[in-house]
C-alpha cells in the first residue's frame, strides 16, 4: 500500500500490507499515534487498500474509489469526530444505523477520530457493534492515547501504535520532543522539580498549544519506555510510567478546561517528582 515509508513504522506497514493482500481483515482496528501524526490519512491508505478494485490489496490512488476515500466522499465510508470535548453517545448511535444499511460496494467502513474522547455511554454503545459487527463492516478507532478507552473496547480491536515520522514534525514539535526526552531521563535519575523547570524554560509562559504538545510528547516517551525494553530509560518501573502517563493526561484535560498551561505543566512536574 502507499503508506509513508519510515524506519520507525516499517514493521507495522509490512504487517498491514500482508493483512490486506491476504484478505484477512479484522472487524476493528485501534490506531494510536501522537497528535502531530495524521492518523486519518494513515487510516485512509489502509481503507483504500481494502476497497481498491485492483484486487491485489494495493491502493492505486487513481481509481474512483481511491479518489472518493481521499476526499471523504465514499458512500460506504463514514467519518465521525468529537463535538466539543468528546465523541458522544448519539453520534455512535447514528453511526450504528449507517453501518446496518447495505453497502453500495463490498462493505461499510467507519472511522471514529478522537475515539479516546468517547463518553462512557458512547463506549458502551459501541461495544455492542464491536461484539457483533453488521456484515463485513470494519471500524477504525483513531486516538492519541488508547489508555483512555475501556479495556473491553480495546480488547475487541487489533491495536497498533504508530511512531511519528520525525522528518515530518514541525520545529516546535521537535523541540518539545527533546524536552520530553530530557524530562523522562531526569525522572529516571531522580531529578528534582526545579531542575525539570529549568529544562523546560519555565521562566517564560507556555502557550496552550505548546503545553498540550509537550505533554503529548511526554506521554509518548513514557509509552515507548514500556514498549522498548532495550532502551535504558525503560529501567523505570512500568507502574510508575503508567502513573506519569495518566498525570500528563490529567494536565492536558486541565488545559482544555481553561487552566493555564504553565500551571498544569508545573502540577504535572510536581506529580512525577514525588
Amino acid at each position: 500500500m502507499n503508506f509513508e515509508s519510515s524506519r520507525e513504522n516499517a514493521g507495522l506497514i509490512s504487517r498491514l500490507e500482508k493483512t490486506v493482500a491476504s484478505g484477512k481483515i479484522s472487524h476493528a482496528y485501534l490506531i494510536e499515534a501522537s497528535p502531530s501524526f495524521d492518523k486519518r490519512r494513515f487510516a485512509k491508505n489502509f481503507i483504500k487498500g481494502i476497497l481498491c478494485p485492483d484486487g491485489r490489496g494495493e491502493n492505486c490512488g487513481k481509481c474512483s474509489i481511491c479518489r472518493k476515500v481521499d476526499h471523504d466522499s465514499h458512500e460506504d465510508v463514514f467519518f465521525i469526530e468529537k463535538a466539543g470535548l468528546s465523541v458522544k453517545d448519539e453520534m455512535i448511535e447514528k453511526l450504528q444505523e449507517k453501518l446496518k444499511i447495505r453497502p453500495f460496494g463490498s462493505r461499510n467502513i467507519a472511522v471514529i477520530d478522537d475515539s479516546d474522547t468517547m463518553t462512557p455511554r458512547a463506549q458502551n454503545r459501541l461495544l455492542k457493534t464491536l461484539e457483533e459487527p453488521p456484515g463485513d463492516s470494519v471500524i477504525f478507532l483513531l486516538c492519541d492515547n488508547m489508555e483512555n478507552l475501556a479495556q473491553t473496547v480495546r480488547s475487541r480491536c487489533v491495536r497498533f501504535r504508530i511512531n511519528s515520522l520525525n522528518g515530518e514534525l514541525k520545529s516546535s514539535t521537535k523541540k518539545n520532543r527533546e524536552k520530553a526526552q530530557a524530562i523522562a531521563e531526569l525522572s529516571l535519575k531522580g531529578g528534582g522539580f526545579y531542575e525539570m523547570c529549568a529544562v523546560l524554560g519555565m521562566k517564560n509562559s507556555i502557550s496552550k498549544t505548546d503545553g498540550t504538545e509537550l505533554l503529548d510528547s511526554i506521554q509518548e516517551v513514557y509509552r515507548n519506555m514500556i514498549i522498548d525494553r532495550g532502551n535504558e530509560i525503560s529501567l523505570l518501573k512500568d507502574e510508575d510510567a503508567y502513573d506519569f502517563i495518566h498525570s500528563a493526561e490529567s494536565a492536558k484535560r486541565q488545559i482544555n478546561e481553561g487552566v493555564k498551561a504553565d500551571y498544569a505543566v508545573r502540577r504535572f512536574l510536581l506529580d512525577i517528582c514525588r
